[in-house]
């Protein structure tokens, strides 16, 4: 098995796909916004703004050769903290609702571990870059491409990853069926148009490209870098003092999430560089059928899962209780993970 990659040049195509797939898995699998399309809103807020984070954290994780999932699901968590800044969801609860647990220190314990935690880091950036790098393989026809070494044990076709696939496709069904409220005709249309963008890209993508591709596709270039930034501050800015302004939290507690950030941005660049790319990739990886059968299993419980929305309602509680617990051990681990590779690197810079 040969460790090492060649930088490629980006590809636009790749850059859509990558986008939709944020989206995608963050909104519609999380109910909160299946039908985004059917909205000005959806396509020139939404989108962008999830397109915009995830491509933005990947060039300065690849920039900074900090790739690993632990660095990943990192940079992920920034990614969640902008439901602070924007939404103020992490501050003062869900829209139209209190803190469902209380706030500490001017923060909504439980939605600030779902969500900034947990479903941002995972869904909004780690599985979309799991699932580009799954889909993009199609394009190697018969030339190298490569896959990035450390995330291959999550990729591979092992019990373990089954199980976590169905896990996947269970929390997706049911948040989705709870976002559109067990509305069985929604959903399908939700499952179909979103199931066709994906399919519609990858195969675009998969076509179109003569050359392989894989995650340095999705390297911006300086000016798609500047823009990309100059969006982001400009939406931060004004969603900031107009998006529910009576829900901006005190100095305190802006200072205290400043502070996170700072202590994240640390934990990443303690720990060691991730660079190895391997090119003669396993036949044992998830390949773009799975994928596209896991979106289908996902749209088909949804829609079983309304057929009986009491029991739906209930799993759904469950396996958002589940995420508040899930979401500060997943952050405990990572912490713990970082500070033994960063000493073990230092052990080994010493001797």
């Amino acid at each position: 098995m040969s460790e090492e990659g060649a930088k490629k040049g980006s590809s636009l195509l790749a850059i859509f796909l990558f986008g939709f797939l944020s989206m995608i898995f963050a909104e519609v699998f999380s109910g909160a916004s299946p039908l985004w399309f059917l909205g000005v809103w959806g396509w020139f807020v939404t989108l962008p703004l999830y397109w915009a984070h995830a491509l933005l954290l990947l060039n300065l994780a690849m920039k900074y050769e900090r790739t690993s999932l632990t660095q990943l699901y990192l940079w992920g968590v920034i990614f969640g903290l902008y439901e602070g800044w924007m939404t103020k969801v992490i501050w003062a609860g869900y829209m139209g609702a209190t803190p469902a647990f209380g706030t500490v220190l001017g923060f909504a314990v439980g939605e600030f571990f779902v969500i900034a935690l947990f479903w941002h880091a995972l869904f909004s950036f780690i599985i979309p870059i799991l699932v580009f790098q799954i889909i993009v393989q199609a394009t190697n026809k018969g030339e190298a491409g490569s896959i990035h070494t450390s995330h291959l044990g999550v990729i591979s076709r092992r019990r373990r990853n089954y199980v976590l696939l169905g896990i996947i496709i269970v929390t997706g069904s049911l948040f989705l069926m709870m976002g559109l409220i067990a509305d069985s005709f929604s959903i399908l249309v939700a499952g179909i148009i979103n199931l066709a963008y994906i399919v519609l890209l990858s195969w675009l993508v998969t076509s179109w490209n003569k050359k392989p591709l894989d995650l340095e596709s999705l390297r911006l270039g300086k000016t798609g870098l500047s823009i990309t930034i100059i969006y982001l501050f400009a939406l931060y800015i004004f969603t900031f003092f107009t998006l529910f302004p009576e829900r901006i939290p005190s100095l305190g507690t802006i200072l205290l999430t400043i502070a996170f950030y700072g202590f994240v941005i640390i934990l990443i660049f303690v720990s060691p560089r991730d660079t190895r790319k391997t090119i003669e990739l396993p036949e044992g990886i998830f390949n773009y059928v799975h994928i596209r059968w896991v979106l289908i299993l996902c749209f088909m419980l949804a829609i079983s899962w309304a057929m009986m929305a009491a029991v739906g309602v209930i799993l759904a509680t469950l396996f958002y209780l589940g995420m508040i617990f899930l979401g500060p051990i997943l952050f405990f681990l990572a912490v713990v993970s970082v500070i033994r590779k960063a000493l073990a690197n230092r052990k080994m810079s010493m001797e």
